[in-house]
């Protein structure tokens, strides 16, 4: 499998069905929007004659590199989710010495890492336009509802539900939101700001405590860096007997990422809002540039995104109640074509 580049088109000639000439190295697989990204890849590979093989590294970079030292080999194309960023060129490096096709999904690498190599490239949101419009969904809603402030103490108490530390998009989304609400001049605390991994099971533990330690009354709002996190929040809040007898009600729970179950919940006026990060669009891109013969064009349409020399760019989108309808419908419509593409 190989890749040639010209002003407009990424080519490739197409290996027999059943192959398996597609590697996916992730940070971890069960990841909620990993997951997703993973089934419509899958899927959509499969009805093109192409079969994924997938590698978990258990969230240790080490680990990810030794796995494609071990099984990276001529004819291959990989899609990794790059557990550091920053030795993004290590693995970069490592397919160029076979030719491979490399694409970084999830995690950008840095200015210079895919421009080092002409068979890698990046797709995804960009940071920084992520974090920004999940910010200004926070302060719409604000603006929206004056009497945010439930507790009545004179300030916004958040109880912030955070990525890692040092990953790019937690830190981002999470210092978005405070520079958003110290720019409209809103008095705001962080009360609890806690790191989950983006993880539903441990959001939902750290929102169980604090519901035990009868903490939650004193907070207006949970913002999380992930659905699976606010849902996981949600079903601590749900499964509470403070809940079911009535002594709590729902907080506003703003999320990311735009998933199935997000969007459930944000019908069911039980979320306000998540922002999606389209995996169908991201997967599609990152599968036609593997199996190649497609334009730059057509790259562009397919993924709603902007191609800036290597680096495919599919923007974020704000997921309200009022918008849920013609997203959902959007994404029906992309699946049912995916047979033809």
């Amino acid at each position: 499998l190989s890749l040639i580049l010209c002003t407009a088109v990424v080519a490739a000639p197409k290996n027999p069905a059943g192959t398996t000439d597609i590697e996916v190295h992730e940070r971890a697989r069960g990841e909620a929007y990993m997951s997703l990204f993973d089934d419509a890849l899958e899927k959509r590979a499969e009805l093109m004659g192409y079969r994924i093989r997938f590698f978990d590294s258990g969230q240790d970079y080490e680990v990810q590199k030794q796995q494609m030292e071990v099984h990276v080999q001529p004819g291959l194309a990989l899609i990794v989710s790059s557990i550091d960023p920053k030795r993004s060129q290590e693995l970069v490096d490592l397919c160029r010495t076979h030719h491979n096709i490399i694409v970084f999904v999830e995690n950008e690498p840095p200015a210079g890492v895919v421009e080092s190599y002409d068979q890698a490239w990046y797709v995804g949101g960009q940071v920084d336009d992520g974090a920004r419009k999940h910010a200004q969904m926070l302060l719409d809603y604000l603006k929206a509802h004056n009497d945010y402030d439930r507790n009545h103490n004179g300030t916004l108490d958040i109880m912030l539900l955070r990525g890692p530390h040092g990953n790019s998009d937690a830190d981002a989304r999470s210092a978005a939101i405070e520079q958003a609400l110290k720019k409209a001049g809103i008095a705001y605390n962080i009360a609890d700001e806690f790191i989950g991994e983006y993880a539903y099971d441990v959001a939902r533990n750290h929102v169980s405590e604090v519901i035990a330690a009868g903490q939650f009354p004193n907070f207006d709002i949970i913002v999380a860096n992930s659905d699976d996190m606010a849902l996981g929040a949600l079903s601590a809040l749900e499964l509470s007997s403070e809940f079911a007898h009535g002594k709590l009600n729902y907080l506003p729970i703003l999320g990311f990422d735009g998933t199935p179950e997000a969007e459930i919940a944000i019908k069911r006026e039980i979320m306000i809002g998540s922002m999606l990060n389209d995996f169908h669009a991201v997967s599609r891109a990152a599968l036609n540039i593997c199996i190649g013969n497609i334009s730059k064009q057509e790259l562009e349409s397919r993924s709603h995104g902007e191609l800036k020399g290597r680096r495919l760019y599919v923007s974020y989108e704000p997921v309200t109640k009022e918008n849920l309808p013609e997203i959902m419908a959007r994404i029906r419509a992309d699946v049912t074509s995916r047979s033809k593409r």
